[in-house]
């Protein structure tokens, strides 16, 4: 790892890795209170006004500088400048810290390495879910401060010495455990890398004398501004509670904190408009397992690689590994120090002994991080023999692969909590083009941090005024709205969260906002059935007409004969237009799914897998209509129920009766709102069809894909033999919906 070459292949190969890290940092941003409390309608007195009130309010005198910062991301949420400089920053800080610490090329790559294979996507108040700038900004000045002293040690001049004593200072004005890591890490570094007396001396009085005068300021300020808030006057002074908080906070910058009692579902609503979770499900071990994707374990083999590579070259260098290892007690305790600086202010507040619960995150424990970096850095230096290094490389591998699909659960949640920023900034960047609103019932715009939904509705003005230049009215339900005409907006998320569009209806018409691709169809469905003949209509997207809207919006608006109930956004049928209910191309699939879709028919209407003689009836049949299961499914309804109102009247228990088959759960509450409106059309015996071809067939379900997979064996191997042996296909099926993995255990059932 001493040659250039190989130096700069181990730095690229690093940035990879981190890049590959960040990816589900993308398209985060704050998710607490604190944007209800940063509402930009107090932002009509002045900015500078506003942060003087907080900081008397709070006897805290760098929030003058701090609340102007973080009034940036929650203004301007979804700008994406915003976002890529929250994320730059973010990325940017362990590279200074590793700097700062460690003189060794080697160490510092170790350090990264360990940074970014624990590295979690914080959830609330943690980095950078929430205040992307505050963490980052007290180390981004030590790092400027520490290149302004490391120059003045080359080349010792006034100027050099004044601007590290006013970076230290800007260091310092800051939220306090960020100062103080600050500081402590300008001292570590003046103390090991810069050499003359001379020059260390002085730097060290300016530092003494910067960081005393805010000190001085800061307890002043508190003198004439006494506060009542409870995260700045003190609590007890009892160890137990002060342990507790420091324990609780460094333990929560390792992704831990939801392994044993999972990540409960995110809800949108509060008590007073009502809660309704969203489609993602809670974080559980085996969630995790099946969250794990290919480029992760791809990812984590090349980390292990560069490890390794790093283990190898210490170990042909046995004098500079004593070296080191006279500096690793030291860096162990510049490791546990980091852990308790960042977490021992808030140890002694009255706020944080109430809030400090199990190994729960929080702001502190992004610095707490750098502390654990740190001791596994200076643990890797014990690593001498080829039996060490292969240890350590797999638990390398482990953590990260682990992490990695932790991040990819913890960031769908707050992507999709995050989203009604988004909703509300593309109603925002469309209003020009759907103004004859007079204002927008969006639930999902009302996630319950706060306790009354009124509030949120005044942040919404606030925000769009300030962020848009015109403000808009943006509703819990509609009881709230003053008059005149109100659509009412749904948004469409995709499977990792993110907003894949905006629909919207009122009385006489609808729209749909998007990004990217759009959608082939919508299917509007009349609030009265009986005013459009009970039928629900399918508009085709590319014949409406499309106008471009701000911030690479795009709008589709259009009017309506009778008032719209709902409209339901449809991506998974082909891109050719329906004229009617009746065209067979409604349930088109490809020659490849043939067989995987009549195995899934088979399941949900007979409750079990297909024979082998049927199987090969139906694919001919489909294969005749051009690839249609329409036929199919309409004489599955027929041979189990032949009067269409029977159908309609089990249709609840039909549908959970279905899903518990297909994906061996019951439907959400918006699955099966979803689809109970398609009861209202004349032809009943399309409602499982639709469910399951169109919806279930594209599942990324591992239960239900294994159940298909059974079903596929059982018809080939086992049916000529046993015929339909409920008992074995009940066990096979039960085997992998208690473990996924074990598709050869069901195998091994259905072949007794």
């Amino acid at each position: 790892m001493q040659g250039k070459p190989s130096a700069l292949l181990a730095w690229a190969l690093l940035v990879v890795i981190i890049g590959w890290r960040l990816q589900d940092f993308f398209e985060l941003g704050m998710t607490t209170n604190d944007q209800l409390v940063y509402s930009t309608d107090l932002l009509q007195r002045g900015v500078w006004e506003v942060a003087l009130d907080y900081a008397r309010q709070q006897g805290r005198l760098y929030v003058l500088l701090t609340n102007p910062l973080d009034l940036l991301p929650a203004t301007y949420a979804t700008n994406a400048g915003v976002q890529i400089a929250n994320l730059t920053l973010f990325a940017a800080v362990p590279f200074i810290v590793g700097w700062m610490i460690f003189h060794d090329r080697a160490d510092r790559i170790v350090f990264l390495l360990s940074y970014w294979s624990l590295c979690a996507v914080g959830w609330f108040s943690t980095a950078p879910a929430a205040y992307p700038i505050l963490p980052t900004v007290p180390l981004v000045f030590a790092g400027l401060a520490a290149a302004s002293a490391l120059g003045y040690a080359q080349r010792p001049s006034r100027s050099r010495l004044v601007a590290f004593g006013l970076l230290v200072f800007a260091a310092c004005f800051q939220y306090e455990p960020g100062a103080l890591l600050a500081v402590v890490l300008l001292i570590w570094l003046v103390r090991t890398r810069v050499s003359p007396p001379t020059q260390r001396r002085n730097l060290y009085a300016v530092l003494a004398l910067s960081s005393g005068l805010y000190a001085i300021a800061y307890l002043s300020w508190r003198l004439v501004h006494p506060t009542a808030y409870e995260g700045a006057t003190l609590g007890e002074l009892s160890p137990i509670a002060i342990g507790r908080v420091i324990a609780a906070y460094a333990l929560g910058a390792l992704p831990l904190t939801n392994l044993f009692g999972g990540m409960p579902p995110i809800t949108s609503g509060d008590a007073m408009i009502g809660r309704q979770v969203l489609p993602y499900p809670a974080m559980s071990v085996r969630s995790l397992l099946f969250a794990v994707e290919w480029m992760d374990v791809v990812i984590a083999t090349a980390g292990a690689a560069l490890l390794w590579a790093l283990f190898a070259a210490r170990r042909t260098a046995s004098v500079e590994i004593r070296v080191r290892a006279g500096t690793l007690w030291k860096h162990v305790g510049l490791g546990l120090l980091i852990l308790l600086l960042a977490n021992v202010l808030l140890a002694l507040t009255t706020k944080y002994q109430v809030w400090a619960r199990g190994w729960r995150p929080y702001l502190t424990s992004y610095y707490a991080l750098f502390g654990w970096a740190v001791l596994m850095t200076s643990v890797s230096r014990l690593v001498v023999r080829r039996w060490h290094a292969a240890t350590v490389v797999a638990m390398f591998a482990a953590v990260f692969v682990y992490s990695a699909a932790y991040n990819h659960q913890t960031a769908r949640q707050i992507r999709a909590s995050f989203s009604k920023w988004e909703i509300v900034a593309a109603l925002a960047a469309c209003s020009d083009h759907v103004g004859h609103y007079r204002g927008y019932v969006v639930p999902a715009a009302f996630h319950g941090v706060s306790e009354s939904a009124p509030n949120w509705s005044r942040y919404w003005r606030d925000w769009t005024r300030r962020a848009f230049g015109s403000a808009l009215e943006i509703l819990p339900a509609a009881g709230g709205a003053a008059g005149g005409l109100v659509a009412f907006v749904r948004p469409e998320r995709d499977g990792r969260g993110h907003l894949d569009a905006v629909v919207g209806n009122g009385e006489s018409g609808g729209f749909l906002i998007y990004r990217g691709e759009a959608p082939h169809y919508l299917s509007v469905r009349p609030a009265s059935p009986a005013e459009a003949n009970g039928s629900t209509q399918l508009i085709a997207v590319e014949r409406l007409e499309h106008q471009h809207c701000r911030e690479r919006y795009r709008l589709i608006a259009f009017g309506a004969a009778a008032s719209i109930d709902a409209i339901e956004v449809i991506r998974h049928l082909p891109s050719g237009y329906v004229g009617s209910r009746e065209d067979p191309s409604w349930f088109l699939v490809a020659e490849h799914d043939t067989e995987r879709s009549l195995q899934a028919l088979y399941l949900a209407f007979a409750n079990r897998p297909a024979d082998p003689g049927g199987l090969q009836f139906w694919a001919d049949r489909v294969h005749r209509a051009g690839g249609t299961l329409r036929d199919v499914a309409e004489a599955f309804s027929r041979a189990q129920e032949n009067e269409k109102d029977a159908l309609a009247a089990h249709f609840p228990q039909r549908l959970a009766q279905s899903y518990r088959r297909l994906v061996r759960r019951a439907p959400t509450d918006e699955e099966a709102e979803r689809l109970s409106s398609w009861r209202e059309r004349s032809d009943l015996v399309a409602l499982l069809p639709w469910l399951v071809a169109a919806d279930l067939l594209k599942a990324q379900d591992a239960t239900f894909s294994n159940t298909l997979e059974l079903a596929r064996y059982y018809t080939q191997k086992v049916y000529p033999v046993l015929g339909w042996r409920a008992d074995l296909w009940d066990q096979s099926v039960r085997a992998i919906s208690d473990d996924p993995g074990s598709v050869q255990q069901a195998i091994a059932i259905l072949s007794r």
